[in-house]
């Protein structure tokens, strides 16, 4: 577990630990567009703060055809995280 502290409160991410393949993952925070990047080989996850509620997407192959890794096979959802409201403290 990584624990990432932000200006508004603290946002606790949680890493997959993928047992039978070794990916070497980057966390990175893009500061004018205001979200947290956990990026892998095969695909991306994002934490967006917008008007005080955290959101998340991810961008990579459908979890639906976990055996097809084809660059085709693309996602994006963005939806609130449950409790997304910021913590102000």
């Amino acid at each position: 577990m990584v624990t990432l502290y932000y200006r508004s409160g603290l946002l606790t991410v949680l890493l997959a630990l993928f047992s039978s393949i070794q990916i070497f993952a980057q966390v990175q925070y893009i500061k004018n567009e205001n979200r947290w990047v956990l990026q892998t080989r095969g695909m991306a996850y994002n934490l967006i703060v917008k008007n005080n509620k955290l959101y998340s997407s991810y961008y990579g192959p459908k979890a639906s055809h976990p055996e097809q890794d084809y660059p085709e096979f693309i996602e994006r959802l963005e939806v609130p995280v449950r409790g997304g409201e910021a913590n102000k403290t």
